[in-house]
């Protein structure tokens, strides 16, 4: 073979070797123009669903690897807990975040019993069954259930454990038919709380933080159209330390 075929075939393998090297970083989320480049050969719901599951498996890392003081006030939940700034809403307080974004009632039930156990709790806040609400549209009798199941797990691991039951929080604009349906799984979910001695019912659907008139969330009180600002978390936590005597306490009210 000549020389300059030779150089030009070892410069042609090369530039394969790297580029399939960059289409494989860049398919694992580890280099530039990876997104679209995935979504060549997946679908932008399966781009979605990698993105969550490499999210909840991040989070699951940084659970296992930090460690608590018993006898704290366990946050439990998706993004809304997630996003919780809890050492300023509680300042000096042992609260323990254990949120993960976008995470459904079927993945928050995986791991909520071990969660009890591994942060030896007093108390447990809990954010259920959003993104079943507003991403997967599915039904509020539906939701309660789940919610029912997680209560059920958190009396059995924590017997002795208060629990605040957060509301589902609405979204920006929602129409008449979404809001009759969240009232709808709001009044289910404090029956639930009613009917337990150990839990509480914060809800969060009600002004400031959502407007007077539609019930909508309030676009001064939320960063983008489901999830608080700094102003929202502010009302939400003045909520949660009035909800509950023995929870208050645990938090410094």
């Amino acid at each position: 073979m000549p020389a300059r075929t030779s150089r030009w075939v070892r410069r042609a393998t090369l530039t394969v070797a790297l580029a399939g090297v960059y289409v494989a970083l860049a398919l694992h989320g580890t280099a530039p123009g990876g997104w679209r480049l995935r979504t060549l050969v997946q679908s932008p719901a399966e781009v979605a669903e990698a993105a969550r599951r490499a999210h909840r498996a991040a989070r699951l890392d940084r659970f296992a690897e930090e460690r608590v003081e018993p006898g704290g006030v366990l946050f439990i939940g998706s993004s809304t807990i997630e996003y919780f700034d809890l050492a300023a809403a509680f300042p000096g307080a042992n609260v323990i975040n254990r949120g993960i974004g976008d995470e459904d009632l079927a993945g928050l039930r995986e791991r909520f019993a071990g969660a009890i156990d591994a942060t030896a709790c007093a108390a447990i806040v809990l954010y259920a069954g959003a993104v079943d609400f507003h991403r997967l549209g599915r039904p509020p009798e539906e939701i309660v259930e789940g919610v029912d199941e997680l209560l059920d797990l958190a009396s059995s691991s924590a017997p002795s454990a208060r629990v605040l039951l957060l509301g589902i929080l609405p979204g920006r604009g929602h129409s008449a038919a979404m809001a009759a349906r969240l009232a709808r799984a709001n009044g289910a979910l404090q029956g639930l709380a009613a009917a337990r001695p150990m839990v509480s019912f914060v809800n969060t659907a009600r002004p400031p933080v959502t407007e007077e008139a539609s019930g909508a969330l309030e676009p001064r009180m939320s960063r983008d159209r489901i999830h608080l600002n700094q102003g929202g978390y502010k009302e939400a936590a003045s909520w949660i330390l009035n909800a509950d005597e023995a929870v208050g306490r645990l938090l410094g009210a």
